[in-house]
């Protein structure tokens, strides 16, 4: 006989995990088993004096640089014997073999990051990381999707290689890891999805090149820090076949967070009927993920609807062929989806009239940035709100403005001088005569030719917002 009062109480979901890089740190300088290491101090204990004690400290001492809201404090680190063999080809292979035998018993992780950066080892370790990405055969054949991305070091200034899934930054100093300070100061953001350029990896030093240098590392695809108009920053976030480093992170996220989604679906419902309802149901994994990704700016949005923009294309069960209902396997859901991409290039270029309060002829504001554009830009002046950043030292100059747009929200990244700006004369403006009828002014008895389009040339003063300026 039922009772007369029931209660039932439902939790409608447990609380989500939060997402985070799973990286693993391998030593070759003597077998240790893998642990998950949470602080510095435990690390130095277990791993003393070795590097990648020195590396776990790069990894997570990036709170003076990085953008993020937090830092890396979790990573797994094992430790194997150093690899044997007749040269340094031998040893790069025996370590691909090491790093195979461990995968046999954790295979959960997905960033690489490792003591070795010979030439062969590093070159070994990308192609065995653009390996473990299954192809779709493969896939069908049954092996799991594992696939790891790998993070290196290079001292060589030649290195040649092509591979996905890899990223290599050189550095030329021994006792600095900027492999492991680049995923320390830029991972804290996934899976958010993120330009690797114009980042700072804090304990690193910009390398010594010449022009030629550089240009071979960026025609290489191998990233490294540089300054330019005083400002340091990794060139170009990009993996070693040329896909940026967000684009390749993004791509490896979806097929993560889809695979998951569709498992949920399928141990969560006890029957999944082979009509269109059912495949309605399965598809509705996809919608999830892309939408996700959406959220994470991995998928662009569509700037009037702000919807994804992506496309989802779902079977019908008319479609199906009798093989295919047998085998109890729907036909294929197809997807599609542009990309959000990043800002890597400069959108505005003018003259700096004023940052912050301070400006030419009292133009500054509250935390604006006043450009005066070049001719051949549409209207006359942008204007920048919201930007912090004093750049008043470059008030007068010809600059350029890094700058992306989002739902009507613009945010800037940088200011740069130009090439163009050229002290000629250095005088007051009281000292400045005029010469009727000539494009020219005079300075300390000197003429000097103006190249100016106008009737007149206008002459700036600096001062703060409401002081006057002629």
């Amino acid at each position: 006989m039922p009772k007369d009062v029931i209660v039932v109480v439902n939790i409608d979901a447990k609380p989500a995990g939060s997402e985070a890089l799973d990286i693993l740190l391998l030593s070759t300088e003597g077998e240790q088993a893998a642990k998950v290491y949470r602080d510095l101090d435990t690390i130095n204990t277990d791993f003393s004096g070795k590097k990648v004690a020195a590396m776990a400290a790069a990894i997570f001492d990036q709170g003076k640089t990085t953008l993020a809201d937090t830092l890396i404090r979790k990573i797994k680190i094992v430790g194997i014997e150093a690899p044997t063999g007749e040269g340094e080809p031998e040893k790069a292979t025996a370590l691909i073999q090491a790093i195979e035998t461990y995968r046999q018993t954790d295979d959960d992780w997905y960033i690489l990051l490792t003591d070795q950066d010979g030439d062969d080892a590093v070159k070994a370790l990308a192609a065995w990381a653009e390996a473990t990405e299954p192809t779709e055969a493969e896939l069908g054949a049954g092996e799991e999707d594992h696939r790891k991305l790998y993070f290196g070091r290079t001292q060589s200034k030649s290195l040649a290689v092509t591979n996905r899934l890899a990223v290599i930054i050189y550095g030329d100093q021994a006792e600095e890891y900027p492999d492991a300070a680049y995923v320390g100061n830029v991972g804290p953001f996934y899976p958010e999805s993120v330009t690797w350029k114009f980042k700072r990896p804090d304990g690193i030093s910009v390398p010594v090149l010449t022009d030629a240098e550089r240009e071979a590392l960026e025609e290489a695809n191998v990233n490294f820090l540089t300054v330019e108009y005083k400002k340091e920053y990794v060139k170009n976030g990009v993996c070693t076949d040329g896909e940026f480093i967000d684009v390749q992170m993004g791509a490896d996220y979806i097929a993560q967070y889809m695979r998951e989604q569709l498992y949920s679906i399928f141990l969560a419902n006890a029957k999944i009927p082979y009509t269109d309802a059912g495949f309605a149901l399965i598809a509705s994994g996809v919608y999830q993920t892309l939408n996700r990704a959406v959220d994470l700016g991995i998928i662009a949005t569509d700037p009037e609807s702000g919807n994804g923009v992506y496309s989802v294309t779902v079977p019908k069960r008319i479609e199906a062929t009798d093989e295919q209902a047998r085998a109890r396997q729907m036909p294929d859901i197809v997807w599609e989806a542009q990309l959000e991409g990043a800002v890597h290039s400069v959108k505005v270029t003018g003259t700096l009239l004023a940052s912050g309060k301070v400006g030419l002829n009292g133009e500054g504001s509250e935390e604006a940035l006043v450009i005066y554009k070049d001719k051949n830009q549409d209207n006359k002046e942008d204007t920048f709100d919201d930007v912090t950043t004093d750049y008043s030292d470059m008030i007068g100059q010809k600059v350029q403005v890094l700058y992306k747009e989002k739902n009507n929200d613009t945010t800037v990244y940088g200011v740069f001088a130009t090439d163009d700006n050229k002290v000629n004369i250095s005088t007051t403006a009281n000292n400045l005569e005029s010469q009727s009828g000539e494009d020219k002014i005079k300075v300390d008895g000197t003429k000097y030719t103006v190249d100016y389009q106008g009737s007149y040339m206008p002459i700036y003063t600096v001062a703060a917002s409401g002081t006057g300026a002629s």
